[in-house]
C-alpha cells in the first residue's frame, strides 16, 4: 500500500480532431449482408479508386478479409496505374515494413492493409493523409479463438455479441482511427464504405468510440470531392 494516496493529473488531448481530421461515411453501397462476394468486392473497388485518386494515393484502406484485399487488389491496381498511383496489397507486394517505407518516401502509393496495419503503425506527416475501413471489424464469429470465447460467455448466461464481438470490433476501430492523426501537425480524412455504422443501432457505439470531428456523409463521388477538397487546404 501506498503511504500517501496518488495525485491524478488529467491532462487534454494535445491534438485538435476538429480542425484536424474529417471523418466520413460512404452511405451509396450495398449492404453487405444481402451482398455476395463478387458484387461487394466491385463496388468497394469502384469506391475506392474514386477515394484513391481523390488522395492522390497517401493511404492505407484497412480490410478484415485477406481474400477480398486481394481480390479489390486485382480490380483496383491498373486503373490507379493509369492515374499514377501504386497500389501495394499487404502479402502481396511485400511485407509490412518494406510497404511502410514506401509510403513514408512520399511516393504516390497506397496501401491495402489487414490485421497488421490495423494497430502499431505510425506514419506521420502528409504520405499518410486518407484511412478507409473498408468493413466494420468483427472478428470472424467461426474463427477456433472467437468461438471458443463466445461458447463460454454463452455457457456462463452471457450474450456473446454485446459482451465480446462488439467490444472487440470498437478496440480494433479506434485502433484503426488511430494510424491517421499522429501529432498536432498532422491533417487528413477517416473513411468508412461499411453503412451498418449508420443503419445499425450498434453503429452509434463506433462513432461515440471517435474524438469529436467534423463529420460528412454521402455517396462515394461525394465523399472522394470532400477528401480532395480536405486534403487541398
Amino acid at each position: 500500500l501506498l503511504p500517501d494516496p496518488p495525485l491524478e493529473l488529467v491532462l487534454p488531448s494535445p491534438l485538435f480532431y476538429r480542425d484536424q481530421a474529417l471523418f466520413t461515411v460512404v452511405t451509396d453501397l450495398p449492404d453487405w449482408s444481402k451482398c455476395g462476394e463478387t458484387a461487394a468486392s466491385a463496388a468497394i473497388s469502384e469506391a475506392l479508386i474514386n477515394l484513391l485518386t481523390a488522395s492522390e494515393g497517401r493511404a492505407i484502406v484497412l480490410f478484415t478479409s485477406h481474400y477480398q484485399l486481394k481480390t479489390v487488389y486485382d480490380q483496383i491496381r491498373a486503373p490507379l496505374r493509369a492515374q499514377g498511383i501504386t497500389v501495394l496489397a499487404h502479402g502481396v507486394s511485400g511485407g509490412v515494413n518494406s510497404l511502410l517505407q514506401r509510403l513514408k518516401s512520399g511516393e504516390r502509393c497506397c496501401i491495402l492493409g489487414a490485421n497488421s496495419f490495423w494497430e502499431g503503425v505510425d506514419v506521420l506527416g502528409s504520405a499518410l493523409s486518407l484511412i478507409v475501413v473498408v468493413r466494420l471489424p468483427f472478428w470472424p464469429p467461426n474463427s477456433p479463438l472467437s468461438a471458443a470465447r463466445m461458447e463460454r460467455i454463452a455457457a456462463e448466461g452471457g450474450s456473446p455479441f454485446p459482451d465480446f464481438s462488439l467490444p472487440q470490433a470498437l478496440i480494433r476501430f479506434k485502433q484503426g482511427f488511430g494510424r491517421l492523426i499522429r501529432s498536432d501537425r498532422d491533417s487528413g480524412v477517416f473513411c468508412v464504405l461499411d453503412r451498418r455504422i449508420i443503419e445499425k443501432s450498434y453503429g452509434a457505439k463506433f462513432i461515440r468510440s471517435l474524438p469529436d470531428m467534423r463529420c460528412y456523409r454521402g455517396g462515394s463521388a461525394e465523399i472522394a470531392a470532400r477528401v480532395a477538397e480536405w486534403l487541398a487546404r
